[in-house]
């Protein structure tokens, strides 16, 4: 742990130097008797949709602090790193109201959200009142310049790519979707939509989530699977679909439509190495009958600070974190480098852009684009063996310059 807390803090002094320059003048630092407080929220769904998300998200946050205010007291510095964390419950409303309660109490940099239909409904209230996001988010359409949202992961254009490329490879025709009614669900779906040259989509359905069954909507898809199938052939013909924690209930109701368990399934990041799919010996069998894989935003190598952080997380969870997960410890390791190297909230945005060029965390090189949000990323894909176990199929690269291509195979260990 000392070397990783090391090697950030280490960026830090190399940053202060060159921050010194880009920021506005600081008044003389405080005597070293003094105490110190660096104040950092976060806006988690420890409920809701997204829960399995927040509460790896939470763990790595708490792995973080500890080791934060370990090293501080270490070196004897009056330095201490408080987190406040609220559950925005996977509900817009819910979340603005503890935006505002973060506001009230002095919070100018808070990690999250990590819906994307949460962040375009708060997002307007921190750009007015100069808080800055540093959101887990990725539908495209939040990519926007000079606002007060930061990234660490990219956005849904390479998960999109990723999926269809698979599709390609897999030499499916015909695909129908099944898509969550919001702005992360139809985003997602638009970008894929755009890259699935030689696919044809027969039909995107959409769902409300409120509803409590998916019968309807699964009928649809049903029908027309049947129909593809006759058309061009089981092999030829796909599934997508788009859903937050839902799509698991939804998976067990589609294993009981004969159609639906003879095409292939392609899923999302949401779903990929989610344990309660391999819990439930209904959905794992139909996921593996079906070849379901999922796509998720995944480290540049498993380097020994991804394994560390991955290892306590899972110790504290009793399973894997997504990379999600990993991105909320950057994101909080580079809010405490940011205040260290530049306490002022006025200026915090400039200098974590900037700490973020220079910052190689556990998730890789963490660089922002225009937009804000990370400019580098790779996916794995994810499916589940004949042991009932997840394993990383396929991996799609996005070198810059470059674009995307799909690994499978040794091609992921060559890297090409």
């Amino acid at each position: 742990m000392k070397k990783i807390v090391g090697m950030v803090l280490c960026i830090s002094l190399i940053l202060g130097a060159f921050l010194s320059g880009c920021v506005e003048p600081q008044p003389e630092s405080q005597p070293e008797t003094q105490s110190r407080t660096i104040t950092i929220g976060a806006l988690l769904p420890l409920t809701g949709d997204l829960s399995s998300l927040g509460e790896s998200s939470n763990a790595a946050l708490a792995v973080g602090l500890e080791e934060a205010n370990t090293y501080f007291a270490e070196i004897g510095a009056n330095t201490e790193v408080e987190l406040i964390i609220e559950d925005t419950e996977t509900d817009t409303e819910v979340a603005l109201a503890k935006l505002k309660k973060l506001d009230e109490a002095g919070v100018k940099v808070v990690i999250g959200p990590v819906s994307s239909t949460v962040l375009s409904g708060i997002k307007d209230y921190a750009d007015e009142n100069g808080i800055v996001l540093i959101s887990l988010s990725t539908a495209p359409g939040l990519a926007i310049a000079d606002d007060n949202v930061l990234r660490l992961v990219p956005d849904d254009s390479g998960q999109a790519g990723a999926i269809t490329a698979l599709m390609q490879r897999d030499g499916i025709k015909a695909i129908v979707s099944i898509v969550r009614d919001d702005v992360w669900g139809n985003e997602l779906y638009g970008a894929a939509r755009k890259q699935m040259e030689g696919v044809k989509e027969l039909e995107k359905v959409t769902y409300n989530t409120a509803s409590g069954t998916f019968s309807e909507p699964l009928n649809v898809v049903n029908a027309k699977a049947e129909e593809a199938i006759g058309n061009y052939g089981e092999g030829a013909v796909g599934v997508y679909l788009v859903s937050f924690e839902e799509g698991i209930p939804l998976l067990k109701e589609a294993a009981g439509y004969e159609a639906l368990g003879n095409v292939k399934w392609y899923g999302n990041d949401v779903l990929a190495n989610e344990q309660k799919i391999v819990e439930d010996a209904v959905i794992a069998d139909f996921a593996i009958k079906t070849g379901l894989i999922n796509p998720v935003f995944g480290s540049e190598e498993e380097t020994p600070t991804f394994e560390y952080v991955e290892g306590r997380i899972t110790e504290m969870i009793g399973r894997k974190p997504d990379a999600y997960a990993i991105a909320a410890y950057d994101a909080f390791w580079l809010a405490t480098n940011a205040y260290m190297d530049n306490p002022n909230d006025a200026s915090i945005k400039k200098v974590l852009v900037i700490t973020a060029e220079y910052y190689y965390g556990a998730t890789g090189w963490t660089i922002l684009n225009e937009a804000g949000d990370r400019k580098y990323g790779d996916y794995d894909l994810w499916t589940i063996n004949e042991d009932r176990e997840w394993e990383i199929a396929a991996r799609y690269q996005i070198d810059p310059g470059v674009g995307g291509r799909l690994l499978v195979g040794e091609e992921m260990n060559r890297g090409y």
